[in-house]
């Protein structure tokens, strides 16, 4: 069994997981020489009851968050046991597995306040070292005068952290999701993305199209924020010039690109946690994947649930065989509106869109595969298959006129 000198134990729900808890754990490791933090998402909670979050889920977000201090790691050891957990029998379980190691918890000073009313803790305070983080705004007085307390009462031994630590709470991070704010300041990059890929926290509600609109601003590079402006306004000319509903075109075209802010590993990294399979060819060219991840981000991001959107999102880039209208419009606006400049015939392509859905959609994607060739890169088979398809039916339709 390996032997580990000094052991932190963060227990709690995660429910998220937040940069306090990291900070936490960083502060206590480093003031302290600790030789490693192991991060303990509870089971069973005897006061939290059963309204946490999965708990892969819960793992999951634990492991993204610490993935870069090789000190760090989740242990399941509460979770992998039924029934209600409490803390003074993990701590007992942890002693019997390392009885030559010296074991420290790390709370909140606001949980040391009331410590004395959990389960057993006196085992607690006989089995590990409290150290207690104070929250901005504590009152040291009193929490100094609980220590001594519990130092007399249990011979407990409590040290405090030096550093005050920034105080968020999972609870605000689950109400600020569910009012669309902003969370780069209290959760990892990662945990961030893993919440939205599996619509973790929030409402269920399609979100308004001004706060897309925002969050997409936020999100997006200028020139791509622009570019999905431009998709998004031509899509809905496109519909209103041929009947369709331009409010769905419109909404189609601001999310069309939704998911593509990423470099090709976090894209490749995003699909993977999401479960969205990818070809060879989407790996060997990950641009392509930002359709795929769009789709899915379009959904449990921003709670679309209409499929027709979805696939017009999931198809924009490679097309494929006999689109629905809002896929043609989508396909064609994304190469055709104002922003894109150095694409071939497109003074040609953006009148002929007014006349014959079909016939620009074959010449743009026997421009698209032109390039593509030129440039020696790798192409979808679905591109190919999509100009054939359209190609044949153009042809079709002026023999027929013929």
């Amino acid at each position: 069994m390996e032997t580990i000198n000094r052991l932190g134990i963060l227990g709690g729900s995660f429910d998220p997981i937040h940069n306090a808890h990291y900070m936490l754990a960083k502060q206590a490791m480093e003031q302290f020489h600790l030789d490693q933090v192991w991060f303990m998402p509870s089971g069973v909670s005897y006061h939290k009851g059963h309204g946490m979050t999965d708990t892969a889920h819960r793992v999951r977000m634990i492991e993204l968050a610490i993935a870069k201090e090789p000190r760090f790691s989740c242990s399941d050891l509460d979770i992998s046991r039924t029934g209600n957990t409490y803390t003074a029998d993990t701590l007992r379980i942890v002693k019997e597995r390392y009885p030559h190691s010296e074991v420290f918890f790390l709370m909140g000073a606001d949980s040391l306040m009331h410590i004395e009313n959990w389960y057993r803790p006196d085992v607690i305070f006989e089995c590990a070292t409290i150290i207690a983080a104070r929250r901005p705004g504590h009152d040291d007085i009193a929490l100094l005068a609980k220590r001594e307390e519990l130092k007399e009462r249990f011979q407990a031994r409590i040290e405090m952290l030096d550093v005050l630590y920034t105080d968020i709470s999972s609870s605000h991070i689950r109400h600020a999701l569910l009012n669309g704010e902003s969370l780069e300041d209290f959760l990892s990059k990662p945990v961030e993305e893993y919440i939205y890929l599996h619509g973790l926290y929030q409402d269920v509600k399609p979100m308004h199209i001004d706060e897309i609109t925002e969050d997409l601003k936020r999100r997006l590079k200028p020139s791509r924020f622009l570019h999905t402006m431009g998709v998004a306004d031509t899509a809905a000319a496109l519909a209103k010039h041929y009947g369709f509903s331009v409010e769905k075109a419109y909404l189609t075209g601001l999310l069309h690109d939704c998911a593509k802010y990423m470099s090709p590993d976090e894209e490749i990294k995003c699909a993977n946690m999401a479960d969205i399979p990818l070809t060879e060819v989407e790996i060997a060219c990950p641009a392509l994947i930002h359709a795929k991840l769009g789709a899915y981000y379009a959904k449990e991001r921003y709670h679309i649930r209409d499929e027709e959107i979805l696939d017009a999102i999931r198809y924009h880039t490679t097309g494929r065989p006999d689109m629905t209208w809002l896929e043609c419009i989508i396909y064609i606006a994304d190469y055709i509106e104002p922003q894109r400049k150095e694409a071939p015939h497109l003074s040609e392509l953006r009148e002929m869109a007014y006349h014959n859905l079909d016939a620009t959609i074959a010449q743009v994607a026997a421009d698209t595969l032109s390039y593509l060739e030129r440039k020696g890169s790798v192409i979808d088979e679905l591109s190919r298959k999509t100009c054939n398809f359209y190609q044949t039916r153009v042809q079709k339709e002026r023999s027929e006129d013929e």
